[in-house]
């Protein structure tokens, strides 16, 4: 059985885990980095799954329940923020210590790997720097947040962002009509869990709404709009700057040109026609600066501070006086 079928865009990664698997040696850790909602945590579910089904003939009655004896998940639990210590040395360490029962390793998924404490960090560092026998550690982060001695100790598994075109034609295959998928894929930032979001339509029509009221409030209200649109900002922040910069986009589209079949979204024409007297070129490098800024979501720079730099810099493009 083929674990990998379903991935989309990270055939690189596949291919090489595969090669991996097929050789039957494994190193006794992985770190599977990237952005979010890219296929890491499918990509390290796949992996061990594979690795398990090599050495276990009926794997896949217990794989397919989530119940093999073989294969443990760690991930925040509910009501918390970060992966604790206790987790590390309750929960994987003594299990770890154990034989495999049916498969030739046990292996451990650590989920969101970057948001250790740093006490978790450290005890997991020396799990990794003396690693049981016959275990392999997938520890799976959005961010690179993580101890360098601890990534020293990982075979370092780099994610790319789903190309667009990927991401329309896993759209298509879904059976979304053409015009959906070309905004979804536009939107989604290479991520096809951004996208399986953004497929519902009353999610769409939600992140629409509240970026074209960011364009509103920072276009109608003064300066110190700016701090408080960007306080308001929740957890969607890079999918909401992203609609609110293909919007931008547009409206430059339609400065230069005056053809509304240029546009990614005919909806921004509403925007358009308020949005009066802009100078091109500040739109120009306003746009090309929040593209730049978006980066640093996925970093350890304050969200807050990158969103108030955001707002200004679409107040910069937009506002006239």
């Amino acid at each position: 059985m083929d674990y990998f079928t379903n991935i989309v865009g990270q055939e690189k990664v596949v291919e090489y885990l595969k090669r991996v698997a097929g050789t039957n040696e494994f190193n006794h850790a992985y770190l599977f980095w990237g952005a979010a909602g890219i296929g890491k945590m499918q990509t390290a579910l796949a992996f061990a799954y594979t690795a398990i089904a090599a050495a276990d003939d009926e794997a896949h009655i217990y794989l397919d329940q989530m119940i093999h004896p073989d294969l443990k998940t760690v991930q925040i639990l509910e009501g918390k923020t970060r992966i604790s210590r206790e987790q590390i040395i309750k929960d994987i360490e003594p299990w770890l210590a154990v034989k495999p029962y049916r498969a030739k390793h046990r292996i451990v998924i650590i989920r969101d790997a970057h948001l250790m404490t740093p006490e978790a960090a450290n005890a997991l560092l020396k799990t990794l720097e003396e690693p049981p026998a016959c275990t392999i550690i997938i520890l799976v982060a959005d961010n690179n947040n993580i101890l360098e001695t601890i990534v020293s100790r990982c075979s370092l598994i780099s994610f790319s962002s789903v190309a667009t075109s990927q991401v329309q034609q896993f759209l298509l295959h879904r059976g979304y009509d053409e015009q959906q998928a070309v905004r979804i894929a536009l939107l989604a930032q290479g991520s096809i869990a951004n996208a399986l979001k953004l497929a519902d339509g009353e999610a769409f029509k939600e992140l629409w709404s509240r970026a074209v009221e960011i364009i509103q409030e920072i276009y109608k209200g003064e300066i110190d709009k700016v701090i408080e649109t960007a306080q308001n900002l929740d957890d969607n922040s890079e999918l909401l700057i992203t609609t609110v910069e293909t919007i931008l986009r547009d409206i430059l589209v339609y400065a230069e040109t005056k053809q509304e079949s240029h546009l990614y979204f005919p909806d921004s024409l509403e925007l358009i026609r308020m949005v009066k007297n802009i100078d091109n070129n500040k739109l120009k490098h306003a746009i090309s600066d929040i593209g730049s800024m978006k980066k640093y979501y996925n970093s350890n720079l304050n969200s807050l501070v990158l969103n108030i730099n955001m707002c200004y810099k679409i107040r910069y493009a937009i506002k006239t006086s």
